[in-house]
């Protein structure tokens, strides 16, 4: 079975995503926002604390395990997402800067994607 997370390597300025896959992050120098970016920022991790910049969240910084619990519940909020990650061939990685070690927001749309599918025939 294929590993379905990739990692964007290269530096800021100079991103390479793995041939063949698909983009998940945020916005950022050479690379578009994903529909399947996630929202919350994880704010602990680094030098100085991020706040998250969505609405909702008033300025909140969360972790790690918080930003993938926001994450799950803008999925259930945009099940299109889903539906539209599920549709891609099923040899497409996606692709975040998230080190492979950690928990990732790609990590949750791929489970989503493996819950959808879960009985249906290969």
């Amino acid at each position: 079975m294929i590993n379905r997370r990739a990692v964007v390597t290269g530096s800021r300025f100079a991103p390479c995503v793995p041939e063949g896959a698909v983009y998940a992050g945020r916005e950022a120098p050479y690379l578009k926002r994903s529909p399947y970016a996630n929202p919350h920022v994880v704010g602990t991790e680094g030098r100085k604390p991020k706040p998250c910049q969505v609405p909702a969240c008033e300025g909140a910084v969360h972790d790690r395990a918080e930003a993938l619990a926001l994450y799950a519940a803008h999925l259930d909020a945009h099940p299109e997402l889903v539906d539209q990650a599920a549709a891609e061939p099923a040899h497409v990685q996606f692709a975040c800067r998230c080190k492979p070690s950690l928990p990732c927001h790609v990590d949750v749309l791929l489970a989503r994607i493996a819950a959808r599918t879960e009985g249906s025939p290969t």
